[in-house]
């Protein structure tokens, strides 16, 4: 089972077909044969589209899932998702990971945890 597969899976169960974003590129194998029960709600911003998220997840009273455009993204999402975080919303958040190699050269930068 690929990566992707027990992500739509679990969100699947956990009732989370709701999905939002502000995809790029690396972000095209994820949506590539969207399923027919997923929506996916696309912002022009990740920052907005952490917003909605967590207006989502307030209305429903229920997690909601946003899928962020590699390192810059979760960057630019950083305020808005500490503001969700500070008021307890749940929310995850994903990311296409590849500057796995990064860590080797650059010993700031962290992979895991962050411990």
């Amino acid at each position: 089972m690929s990566v992707r597969h027990a992500t739509l899976d679990l969100l699947r169960r956990l009732g989370m077909t709701t999905v939002f974003g502000n995809p790029g590129s690396t972000e095209l194998r994820f949506l590539r044969d969207w399923p027919s029960d997923f929506r996916y709600v696309m912002g022009l911003h990740e920052g907005p589209v952490v917003a909605m998220a967590d207006a989502y997840a307030q209305l429903t009273r229920n997690a909601a899932f946003v899928n962020l455009h590699s390192a810059g993204g979760v960057g630019n999402a950083m305020g808005a998702i500490f503001t969700a975080a500070r008021y307890l919303q749940a929310a995850g958040a994903s990311k296409d990971v590849h500057y796995r190699d990064a860590a080797a050269i650059r010993p700031h930068v962290r992979l895991g945890s962050g411990r």
